[in-house]
């Protein structure tokens, strides 16, 4: 321990000798400059580097000693420009290792410039020396991980600590004073560096890298006070330097100030604006220096390579409503990652919805490529319809991983008119403890449709007059359209007579789906005076939401005697229930006049009544003082449930229903209080479009759960064809049995469930080869429209007229995803009695769903051409002419004029006088579509048979190509009928001697016979 001892004495004996050759130094130094300028003289302290051991308190000698040396030569400061001299003081440097820890603190020495231009002086006849280790970072060619301790000195003048600091410039601007706990420091007039408050720091900075400050003017920022106090990441901001401005940095627990002497380093964290690098001068008694900038704010200006344009701007905001801005934005510079897009709106009237500003992150972002960025915008109903500024600025990271922002981007957008409406025609027969209606028109009042409108009571009603309803639907409104409501309602037994105030609003949906609501509609309506001999006194619920309890009614007889009266209790709403039942009924048999009477019943609150007020009225029957029957009431009153807490929450829904089918809903719920039992979950739709089969309630059994335990629940529901895709209000509530074994509920939450689109197919490039008296094929193409596949898919030709049959009517595709296109045929035959023209012809796709349950889908219309009728051959002579009194074959060319193939083709000819025919049959076994071939009858003609033409009439049996037998038309043939050779008069003459000759012997024959 002797060692240690003898080292830290030889240790004390060195510092001592350091601070009093920086004392001297800064004296003489100070003399000469008050000797050349006239002014006081600033007298500096020298900062104490202090050694901190780790382990057993050694000390490197060797270090000392070489750090003692070296105080014999002192460099100068690269920045000290200035034609005046400068001192300077050197702190010595230790490397010290710590064992424990593995880490290895060097210290450099550095050296504090202070220029003999600036003078400072100080009142103080009391020095106290303060000790700051600030660690520093310097180059080592053995660890990258280096520290540097330094010290910093702080006088104390008339009970009151100053510090006193030299700028690092030349000229006559010191460093300010600044009062305690203030971060910014400003410039001084000429004349000299002020003094400062213990610990504070003139412009603070990150101590990582002190870099020594440039000459007079040239870089901004105020050396940080000798001695002053760790900072804790206070925030050093715009210090103002010879007129230029000292960007904030941020110090992030760095030490300001007590710099070691000598120390050049860089300036860290100091916001770089404005181009130039802010540094501080490190005065002789080791300040530091802070991030500071010149000609700049502190706040990141664009970056050069930062190029952005607004390419285009898409808004639909209105005047008192939200609404969706598309700005999109070209990237014109270099490539961004992990770009951000500020948005800013400068006027209060147009708003991202509470706030001026809001953000959207784009990530990656390479030059050239175009964003479009949507964001929700809220105009006030103050704004005006003319164009808003809106400023957008990209932040991002270049390639070389720096921080980049582009310059503003400005763009418009221009709030559309304010959506409004109008009341009108109110009025009510309404009274003290009576039921009534009040009635009205809401008018639209435009510039927009206004979708599902629905007539609200607003929450502020008065509570003297009790909606029976909070809600009227007036249905889709267009501009300058009016609809009436009737809107039921009770007035409060304790009410007094008077004028009313009933606020009204409309909900509805806008042009772009978005729910909206307008300003609030004051009804006024006019309540009279009580007209019954009993009045209600006081009403006393003792129920929570969703909970059993009392209530008490207290009634008084405000006419004569009665006897035998009857208090019937109804209730008007399902909030309040007594049991299962919605009426009560209590009996008083003798009532006097200005009795009181307290009525209590059990009654249930529903779910979800907290802080609603539920209608219910009270009547008396009863016998008067003469016998006979009376009737007071209804008395109206409200009742209001308190408030419950809630075991369960929902954490998630989700929906698989379509439109026009079933599908499943499945709530995720989770237990947040204590174990429960014998749990159910109950799901409620709260409208008619999707229900459970035919119910709109369905529970399910859970049993017990768990403290901290979430269940999924899954429900099949089914929408009906009518739905719409949008969110429709479901409650899901949770009965169980506590730790106690009470029955409890939790809820109702109320949540959302949208449905899918209904499934749909579509019909396109329908053609068809249908002709009169002729078969062809009506063809399609089925497309799948989405949003699920489907299976087993098989199209039906639906369509049934006189003149049409379908040879076929189903034609199956299989299954057929989303998107997906199938061709379809069908053959079709039209009768001879037809008409040519367009027809509709009608399909349906039959499928199965996800489900496998078979499904129908619309009927898909579509309509085909039918081509007027033609001929079923065509027939061409070939060889047609017959000389007079001669034979010869007749050939006929006949081709297939329809578009099937014929069979099995009988031809039959027919002719009169003076042709004949041998032979009238023909046969063609197959006759295809535009086929032709040759057939052939023997025709003679007879003698006497005049030149010309004849006809050949000749018709086909054939068989068509599904085997139907048919018989075509007749078709005529001429046929041409020459001369015989050697004719003419003398030809006929010789024909008719030779008969006349037969006859003679033949008739001479006969008489000889007879002999």
């Amino acid at each position: 321990m002797e060692t240690p001892m003898n080292r830290s004495t030889v240790f004390t004996l060195l510092i001592g000798l350091l601070v009093i050759q920086g004392s001297v130094a800064g004296v003489v130094g100070n003399d000469a400059n008050a000797s050349a300028n006239g002014t006081n003289a600033t007298t500096e302290e020298s900062s104490v580097t202090e050694h901190p051991t780790e382990d057993n308190g050694s000390v490197d000698m060797e270090a000392i000693m070489n750090s003692a040396t070296n105080n014999s030569s002192e460099p100068r400061s690269e920045s000290d420009n200035s034609s005046n001299g400068t001192s300077e003081t050197t702190t010595a440097s230790e490397t010290t290792t710590t064992e424990e820890e593995s880490t290895t603190t060097e210290t450099a020495t550095t050296t504090t410039p202070t220029e003999t231009t600036t003078e400072s002086t100080t009142q103080s006849e009391t020095t106290t020396e303060t000790t700051t280790t600030t660690p520093t970072e310097t180059e080592s060619s053995d660890s990258t991980r280096q520290t540097e301790d330094s010290e910093s000195e702080s006088s104390t003048t008339g009970g009151e600590t100053s510090t006193t600091t030299t700028d690092g410039q030349s000229g006559g601007n010191g460093a300010a004073t600044q009062p305690s706990g203030q971060s910014e420091s400003q410039s001084p007039e000429a004349g000299g560096a002020q003094s400062q408050p213990t610990g504070q720091a003139a412009a603070g900075a990150d101590s990582t890298s002190a870099q020594t400050a440039s000459t007079a003017g040239s870089q901004g920022g105020s050396a940080a006070q000798a001695g002053a106090e760790r900072s804790s990441g206070g925030q050093a901001g715009s210090a103002q330097a010879g007129g230029a401005q000292a960007g904030g940095a941020q110090t992030g627990g760095a030490p300001s100030g007590a710099a070691p002497s000598g120390a050049g380093g860089q300036a860290g964290t100091g916001a770089q604006t404005g181009g130039s690098q802010a540094g501080a001068g490190a005065q002789a008694g080791g300040t530091q220096a802070g991030g500071a900038q010149a000609g700049g704010n502190g706040a990141q200006t664009a970056s050069p390579d930062a190029e952005f344009n607004v390419t285009g701007v898409d808004d639909s905001v209105a005047v008192g409503g939200s609404g969706t801005v598309a700005v999109t934005i070209e990237n014109t510079g270099e490539d961004a990652t992990d770009a951000v897009v500020d948005f800013q709106s400068p006027s209060g009237d147009l708003l991202f919805g509470q706030s001026p500003t809001t953000s959207r992150y784009v990530g990656e972002w390479d030059e050239g490529e175009t964003r479009t960025i949507e964001v929700t915008m809220q105009a006030t109903p103050s704004a005006d319809t003319a164009e808003y500024p809106v400023r957008a600025t990209v932040s991002y990271e270049d390639d070389d991983g720096n921080a980049a922002q582009s310059a503003p981007l400005t763009f418009g957008v221009t709030p559309g008119g304010e959506q409004s409406f109008s009341l009108g025609s109110v009025d009510g027969d309404l009274s003290v403890g009576d039921s009534g209606t009040i009635t009205g028109t809401i008018t639209n009042e435009g510039p927009e449709t206004a979708t599902d409108a629905v007539l609200t009571v607003g929450p502020n009603a008065s509570r003297d007059v009790i909606p029976r309803q909070t809600q009227v639907v007036l249905g889709t409104l267009d501009p300058d359209e009016s609809e009436g409501f009737e809107l039921p309602v009770i007035v409060d037994s304790e009410a007094e007579p008077g004028l009313r105030q009933l606020p009204l609003t409309v909900q509805y949906y806008d042009d772009d789906g978005n729910p909206m609501q307008s300003s609030t509609l004051n009804a006024r309506v006019e309540i009279d005076e009580e007209r019954d001999d009993f009045a209600i006194e006081s009403v006393e619920p003792a129920v929570e939401a969703g909970e059993e309890g009392t209530l008490s009614v207290t009634l008084t007889n405000t006419g004569g005697n009665v006897t035998d009266a009857t208090v019937s209790t109804q209730s008007l709403s399902g909030g309040i229930l007594f049991g299962q039942s919605a009426n009560a009924t209590r009996f008083v048999e003798d009532w006097d006049a200005g009795d009181t009477r307290t009525f209590e019943y059990d009654v249930r609150a529903a779910e979800g009544a907290t802080g609603a007020t539920y209608p219910l009225q009270t009547s008396i029957s009863y016998d008067d003082s003469d016998g006979d029957q009376g009737q007071a009431g209804p008395l109206a009153f409200g009742v209001t449930p308190g408030e419950s807490v809630d075991d369960f929450s929902v954490v998630e829904t989700t929906s698989n229903v379509q439109v026009g089918d079933e599908g499943p809903i499945s709530v995720t719920l989770e237990n947040t209080g204590a174990n429960a039992s014998e749990a159910t979950v109950s799901l409620q739709s709260l409208t008619g479009d999707i229900t459970f089969g035919r119910t709109a309630n369905a529970t399910q059994f859970v049993g017990d759960w768990p403290a901290g335990a979430q269940r999924t629940i899954t429900f099949n529901a089914t929408a009906s064809n009518t739905t719409d895709v949008q969110s429709y209000p479901f409650q899901a509530s949770v009965s169980y049995s506590d730790g106690d074994g009470d029955t409890a509920r939790g809820g109702p939450f109320t949540i959302g469930v949208t449905p899918q689109p209904e499934q749909a197919f579509d019909l396109d490039n329908a053609a068809s080869t249908l002709r009169v008296g002729d078969e062809g094929n009506v063809t399609a193409q089925i497309t799948n429209e989405g949003p699920q596949d489907v299976q087993n898919a098989v199209v039906q030709l639906v369509t049934q007229g006189e003149n049409i049959n379908p040879q076929e009517t189903e034609f199956a595709v299989g299954n057929l995803p989303a998107g997906e296109t199938a061709n379809v045929s069908f053959p079709v035959e039209v009768t001879d009695s037809a008409e040519a023209g367009q027809r509709q012809f009608s399909f349906v796709v039959e499928y199965d769903n996800q489900n496998g349950d078979p499904r129908r889908s619309g009927t898909l219309d579509t309509q085909v051409p039918i081509e007027p009728q033609r001929d079923e051959f065509t027939i061409e002579p070939a060889n047609a002419s017959v000389g007079a009194g001669s034979s010869e074959t007749m050939t006929l060319n006949v081709t297939n004029n329809r578009d099937s193939v014929v069979r099995n083709v009988n031809a039959k000819a027919f002719v009169d006088a003076p042709l004949s025919i041998s032979s009238d049959e023909a046969y063609i076994s197959r006759l295809g579509p535009g086929e032709t071939k040759q057939i052939a009858f023997d025709v003679s003609a007879g003698g006497d048979a005049s030149e010309g033409q004849y006809p050949l009439s000749v018709d086909f049996q054939y068989d068509t190509a599904d085997g139907e037998s048919k018989l075509s038309q007749t078709y005529e043939v001429p046929v041409e009928t020459t001369a015989s050779e050697g004719g003419g008069l003398f030809s006929s003459l010789g024909l008719t001697i030779g008969l006349v000759a037969l006859l003679v012997v033949i008739g001479v024959g006969w008489v000889w016979s007879r002999r």
